[in-house]
């Protein structure tokens, strides 16, 4: 039985009981999962009183999501909307809904359950109904129940399935084949010996050493003061998004302070990590960028585009490692743990993967299935794709226009790219930006999230500044121009304070008490982004056309970040998996700190980038070399039939 007791006295609340803490934010309580899980118990079993064999009994563990609101009550607030509680006022008043998104919804309970085995949701939420009913009778409360996920119990644990015996032998084939092809690249011939080799067969096997890979990996060649800054801000950025991510645990998993994380939303700072999903902008960005740099160095060179060819090899390039990572979410890692929220974090990452890994693999899942993303973030991988397939023959369209025709054809691309986000936020009262609010429990829930945030049509501005950078910085090549030293350095300044200031603005949306215009709103929603992409993609442009520069071009480009920045795409696809092992396994609630914050993100920050390197030597590196070798085998036959001809 649950009983849930309810007083008007903030001293008893902050007491120890059970549940506690309700007025400071601690809605979810954990209960003690291992007491629940592990128990094994066995009772007499009686038939025509006489005593049978004993009856086993394990534990099932159930969070119970429990909704209560007093009768006949309504939302009269007066004057500004507040994050403090008048300890003289009604506890009613802490714990009602107010309409200030920056708070916990402090009316709903998540309360541990622990069950005999036999027990399951239908049992439990009848059992519990006429009970809690009783009471909201006895106090004129409205209560209603819910199970949250699935509920949990050792018998319920289901052995490798075959296909996830198949994917295991096929990764132990994969480790084993790099370590052959290592062995034999280091110890069988000398390099002139293999370059003569003429074997395709023998060009594969090669592609998997990872004594190359490594090498390939930890080799830094800068060349270009432009293009080689973005290195350091891939690392830069990646590591601010895992940190982003990892902040999102507080607010969509059990935080005993909840006050404190509400309170971290008043601080103007604080704008600096909650509009942090701005970030990914640069890495639209810098896709344009070096697409249309490369593209444009093609077409000089052969007056042509295979566009077939170089969207099947840039699915050659994304696809091995996320299908890797796809399959062992779906199929591996349910079986490696357990915990109060694992069936909540780990069984919908699992379920999701399982039912729309064709979506991802199709890069369509940001249209299909959104709200069962597998992998929450691989909607940047689906978006980026579109976008680079459409660049292509935008590119091309470019390059066969006269430039300045060009230019200003790239630049209206770009406002209708700010068009998009403009006529759905005035038109149909779309927030401005993604918010990560104390009261989220799941990203997937968020419609602002699966309906706009992740949508490729909204996202066309920031890749397409990326392609004009990209068009500027290479039509530069063979000019002698350059700008004046002062002028370079205060437009690189300026670069900086535009991208900051896009973000910044975004503070305003995260009061509830301001009231900005629909046009002011609108003018945000379209231009916070590509404010923030055109700060970072010219940076690179001015660090290309500037006079006197020097010192700041050898800041960004440190010998240690190109290796780096090489491992961000592994760090990026396999940096929630661990964030939501972690939530899956926790047995007790986070508290937020900045201390804690930080202590989390350095383990976060070793062991992605760690195991994106396993993955290069792997998976990526293998893969990304075959494709290299397929494109050379093409470039030497297209030659000899140029010769033959």
């Amino acid at each position: 039985m649950i009983v849930i007791g309810f007083n008007n006295c903030l001293v008893f609340d902050a007491s120890t009981k059970y549940p506690d803490g309700i007025i400071t934010g601690y809605t979810r309580h954990f209960g003690n999962f291992d007491g629940c899980y592990d128990l094994k118990t066995s009772i007499p079993r009686y038939k025509f009183d006489i005593e049978t064999e004993d009856e086993e009994i394990n534990g099932r563990y159930c969070l119970v999501k429990i909704e209560y609101h007093k009768m006949n009550t309504f939302n009269d607030r007066k004057g500004s909307y507040t994050l403090e509680f008048d300890t003289n006022d009604s506890v009613w008043e802490a714990i009602k809904e107010k309409g200030d998104f920056r708070r916990v919804k402090r009316y709903i309970l998540e309360l541990a359950l622990c069950v005999p085995d036999s027990c399951g949701t239908v049992d439990i939420k009848q059992a519990l109904a006429e009970p809690l009913k009783e009471i909201g009778r006895e106090n004129d409360i409205f209560i209603d129940i819910t199970i949250k996920g699935d509920c949990q119990a050792q018998n319920d644990k289901t052995k490798l399935s075959t296909v996830a015996k198949i994917y295991c032998y096929t990764i132990l084939s994969l480790v084993l084949l790099v370590i052959a092809s290592t062995w034999y690249d280091s110890t069988m011939k000398s390099e002139k010996e293999k370059e003569k080799e003429n074997s395709m067969a023998l060009d594969l096997f090669i592609c998997f050493s990872a004594r190359r890979n490594y090498r390939s990996i930890a080799k830094a060649t800068y060349s270009h003061p432009g293009l080689d800054s973005i290195h350091i801000f891939r690392v830069m950025f990646m590591i601010m998004v895992i940190f982003g991510h990892r902040s999102m645990q507080y607010y969509t998993n059990p935080t005993m302070n909840s006050y404190a994380l509400e309170f971290s939303y008043t601080l103007p700072i604080s704008i600096l990590l909650y509009n942090g999903p701005i970030i990914v902008e640069a890495f639209f960005g810098f896709g344009g960028l070096l697409l249309a740099y490369y593209a444009l160095m093609e077409l000089d060179k052969k007056g042509k585009i295979d566009f077939i060819k170089a969207i099947v090899f840039r699915y050659i390039r994304l696809t091995p490692p996320y299908a890797v990572l796809i399959m062992f979410i779906a199929l591996i890692l349910p079986h490696l743990g357990s915990g109060p929220y694992w069936s909540l974090k780990v069984g919908l990452e699992s379920e999701s993967c399982s039912n729309n890994w064709w979506a991802n693999l199709l890069y369509i899942n940001n249209y299909v299935n959104t709200n069962k993303l597998c992998m929450f973030q691989s909607w940047y991988l689906s978006t980026d794709y579109h976008l680079y397939i459409l660049s292509l023959f935008i590119i091309y369209a470019f390059w066969k226009m006269p430039r300045r025709l060009g230019y200003s054809f790239l630049i209206g691309i770009i406002l209708i790219g700010c068009i998009i986000p403009f006529s759905l936020t005035y038109f149909y009262g779309i927030q401005p930006m993604f918010r990560g609010l104390p009261f989220m429990q799941e990203v997937r829930e968020d419609d602002y999230f699966v309906h706009h945030y992740i949508k490729t049509h909204e996202r066309l501005t920031s890749y397409f500044i990326g392609v004009l950078g990209g068009a500027i910085i290479y039509d530069h090549r063979k000019s002698l121009w350059k700008l004046p030293k002062v002028m370079s350095h205060i437009l690189y300044l300026f670069c900086w304070v535009v991208a900051v200031s896009s973000l910044y603005l975004g503070l305003k949306y995260y009061n509830p008490n301001e009231h900005p215009s629909k046009l002011e709103t609108s003018l945000y929603a379209s231009l916070n982004r590509p404010g923030f992409a055109f700060g970072i993609v010219s940076g690179a442009v001015v660090l290309t056309v500037g006079e006197g520069l020097e010192q700041l071009q050898r800041f960004h480009q440190p010998s240690w970040a190109q290796p780096i920045s090489k491992l961000t795409y592994g760090a990026f696809l396999v940096h929630n998996i661990n964030q939501v092992y972690d939530i899956g396994v926790r047995r007790n609630a986070q508290v937020f700190a900045i201390h804690n914050m930080v202590w989390d993100l350095i383990p976060d920050i070793v062991l992605s980038f760690f195991l994106s390197f396993v993955i290069a030597m792997v998976i990526e590196g293998p893969f990304r070399n075959i494709e290299k070798r397929l494109l050379r085998k093409e470039v030497k036959k297209s030659k000899n039939q140029e010769k033959c001809n």
